[in-house]
């Protein structure tokens, strides 16, 4: 009686601990949550120009107009996700150039307007990793997700001595957060400025988010 007593325990135990490895186990269908966007449309008076207006150069011979004021800097902070802490920021900024000379006699002005993560892990979709890091462009309706090249800092136009553009087109640009997806839509303003129309961010972590997504 003792020994179909102690075996009969025994039996109880190892069929207790085979239930408790059983429930242990992972899902093998993991549910997807939903997207939770948080979207959010700007008024015209969210931009930014170092820019004023050009001035006329007092250098003969076809030399392009100067930028005034001589020297300048502005800053844009952007809250993607709503809690009230910067996620990115804007930056336009120019300067005159010393020391040399645009062809061969004329005075140049260097032109830079770039978008930088605020915190770590921000990150902005990028055309290439060479020098300058210039942004990468989504079409409406592309799906903004972990694959492509990613930068902390990129470029939307720049004009060093000379050489380059201020002008950009209209863009949805990608931005990350960790694991999370988002896209700002922006536009270019007169000389080096540019409006921040519209913007939205998936709250939701791993989940991607289309261009232009509002919902």
């Amino acid at each position: 009686m003792y020994k179909f007593f102690l075996i009969f325990i025994l039996a109880i135990t190892i069929i207790s601990c085979s239930k408790n490895k059983e429930t242990t186990k992972p899902l093998s269908n993991p549910v997807t949550l939903p997207d939770s966007i948080v979207y959010t449309k700007c008024d015209t008076t969210v931009s930014l120009n170092t820019i004023r207006y050009l001035t006329p150069s007092i250098v003969p011979y076809n030399c392009e107009d100067l930028a005034t004021p001589a020297d300048s800097s502005a800053f844009l902070y952007i809250d993607l996700s709503g809690d009230s802490i910067p996620d990115f920021r804007l930056t336009g900024f120019h300067n005159p150039v010393t020391n040399f000379f645009c062809g061969s006699h004329c005075s140049c002005t260097d032109i830079y307007l770039n978008i930088s993560g605020y915190n770590a892990g921000d990150s902005i979709s990028i055309n290439n990793s060479g020098n300058p890091v210039t942004l990468f462009s989504y079409d409406t309706l592309t799906e903004i997700n972990n694959t492509g090249k990613w930068s902390s800092n990129a470029y939307l136009n720049f004009l060093v001595h000379g050489v380059g553009s201020y002008y950009f087109s209209e863009m949805y640009i990608g931005i990350k957060k960790n694991n999370n997806f988002g896209w700002i839509h922006i536009a270019p303003k007169n000389y080096n400025g540019a409006y921040i129309k519209e913007y939205g961010f998936n709250l939701t972590s791993n989940n991607s988010i289309i261009a232009g997504q509002k919902l």
